[in-house]
């Protein structure tokens, strides 16, 4: 798994979205996870990597909690919780979105370690029942 939180050094709220990882993780049985930091530097940057606001948190390099903005720089981002509006998603938020990550990959087709010998065997790859 690989988790990354983006953020700009001139935002509050990058420091709290840490510390929601580290006990998102924790409670999700993963602490052995590392979160990668990415500082955000230019507003160029943000551009080019379409970079909603900070912090944003990527899983396996998708945003659990996608913005709806089309626009994108450096700048806070806003995020909808349970208690309203806030700079960070909850633990909670957070527990659920890697939740969902840990089950998708549990319920991913399986990975095929050598080439199919029939179309038999690929029928059987495609209802997931494969004998590797």
């Amino acid at each position: 798994m690989d988790i990354e939180l983006l953020y700009f050094a001139g935002c509050p709220n990058w420091t709290v979205a840490q510390g929601h990882l580290a006990a998102a993780l924790a409670a999700a049985g993963r602490s052995d996870v590392d979160v990668k930091l990415r500082a955000v530097e230019t507003d160029e940057e943000a551009q080019a990597m379409r970079f909603p606001g900070s912090p944003t948190i990527h899983i396996d390099g998708r945003d659990p909690f996608p913005a709806a903005a089309d626009s994108y720089g450096l700048t806070c981002r806003v995020y909808s919780t349970p208690g309203g509006l806030a700079g960070v998603p909850t633990v909670d938020q957070l527990v659920q979105a890697l939740t969902r990550t840990f089950q998708g990959r549990c319920n991913a087709p399986p990975v095929l370690r050598r080439p199919l010998k029939s179309a038999r065997e690929a029928a059987h790859v495609s209802r997931g029942r494969a004998v590797l």
